[in-house]
């Protein structure tokens, strides 16, 4: 087996197609990586973070003084004010005891936030709740394993490198793996080159999972190698993130009566105590985890397209087509664009977990206002996906008259 499998890498790694496709990818990364990396430096500083707080305050106060705004879109707004009005205060705060030793200003926020989270129990409100019981988790994580949270060293890094794979993973990636995969069986199917594959003494199935699993190498290297460079060229100029310093993840959220959405529809709130506190290190685990994933699964779907079309063109026009459209529907779920019976199926669609960070975080559900969409519906879905597009393709490669 592994004999085909090396034989298949070769096919692939020695096509001009392959490589072109990888510089083209990686030119693009580099390009929005970097731009995400200067915006990240120009507005994280704590002055600049201050100073548009301000601004956003002014111009939604400015907006509430609109005579056409109707009760619902008020109401939303002077919560959208206290809020960001809170976060000034706390940045002001933060900013006035920078000079503090730093497990004493852990322990002034950790005093401070538990109180928070008396008052958000008292209200009742779930989000206040997991919000207060996160930061108190925090700091607590913070003193209880001696992570400075105030050495901004490599933050940049990881918020920039984040940012860049949303970007590409929503937008790009199904479109490299189409270019890449659409050919790797209609290719075979010219006379000369199918009589050669069907005269070796192994079965079709073994043949076409040799090819299966030298396309997925060949696209895991392709996406996952320029990202790794990327992230080492962010921590060489600026400093790595220490990977010790704890992140919230897999948060679960629910439908709430109390909270709605900007549509006027129910949204959702966070499941109490749901959140679980992880080192960096382990999220980037987590996340890679689900890359893998989403990659194996796109490679299934283009695979399965270029098994059953013969035409190397139509397939690799059909998979580009068909991951240009799944793109399109995961950027509308987002930002909730979708009609409303889509919407409340979209946990079933690939590209609604092509953002792996955002899945892990557990953001996900609230920006597709769906509390169906968790870590494990995301591997229960591309899983699926992925089992029944290499079973057709099995069924229909091992069963066709390849010369007909």
């Amino acid at each position: 087996m592994w004999r085909l499998i090396s034989n298949e890498l070769y096919k692939i790694i020695k096509k001009k197609k392959f490589w072109i496709t990888f510089i083209v990818f990686t030119v693009i990364l580099f390009l929005i990586g970097f731009m995400q990396y200067s915006n990240e430096k120009k507005y994280n500083s704590p002055e600049k973070q201050i100073e548009m707080t301000k601004t956003n305050i002014k111009t939604d106060k400015k907006s509430l003084q609109s005579g056409s705004m109707g009760a619902k879109e008020r109401k939303n707004l002077k919560k959208t004010i206290a809020s960001e009005q809170a976060r000034l205060k706390k940045l002001k705060k933060s900013e006035a005891d920078k000079n503090l030793e730093w497990t004493r200003r852990v322990t002034k926020d950790l005093r401070t936030n538990k109180e928070a989270l008396i008052k958000a129990n008292a209200k009742g409100k779930n989000e206040d709740i997991e919000n207060a019981t996160v930061a108190v988790s925090k700091d607590q994580y913070y003193l209880d394993n001696n992570v400075n949270p105030y050495d901004e060293t490599g933050d940049t890094v990881f918020y920039a490198f984040l940012d860049t794979k949303a970007f590409i993973e929503m937008i790009i990636v199904f479109m490299i793996i189409a270019v890449v995969t659409g050919d790797i069986v209609s290719s075979e199917y010219s006379p000369a080159t199918i009589k050669m594959l069907l005269a070796k003494p192994v079965s079709r199935f073994k043949i076409l999972l040799s090819k299966f699993i030298a396309i997925f190498a060949s696209n895991v290297f392709l996406i996952i190698i320029p990202q790794i460079v990327l992230f080492i060229v962010f921590g060489i100029k600026d400093g790595f993130p220490n990977m010790s310093s704890p992140v919230g993840v897999g948060t679960i959220y629910q439908y709430d009566k109390a909270v709605m959405t900007q549509n006027n529809q129910m949204g959702l709130s966070p499941v109490v105590g749901s959140t679980q506190i992880v080192p960096y290190a382990k999220y980037f685990m987590y996340v890679t985890g689900m890359d893998l994933l989403f990659i194996v699964t796109c490679v299934s779907i283009c695979f399965l397209i270029s098994v059953l079309i013969k035409n190397s063109g139509i397939a690799i026009g059909s998979s580009v087509g068909i991951g240009l459209v799944m793109s399109i529907v995961g950027i509308m779920s987002l930002q909730g664009a979708l009609p409303d019976a889509l919407q409340k199926v979209s946990p079933y669609f690939p590209m609604t977990y092509a953002s792996s960070d955002m899945l892990v975080y557990g953001d996900l559900a609230k920006r597709i206002n769906n509390p169906s969409v968790t870590i494990g519906m995301g591997v229960g879905v591309l899983i699926i996906y992925t089992l029944i597009c290499f079973a057709i393709s099995s069924l229909v490669f091992t069963k066709r008259d390849m010369l007909a």
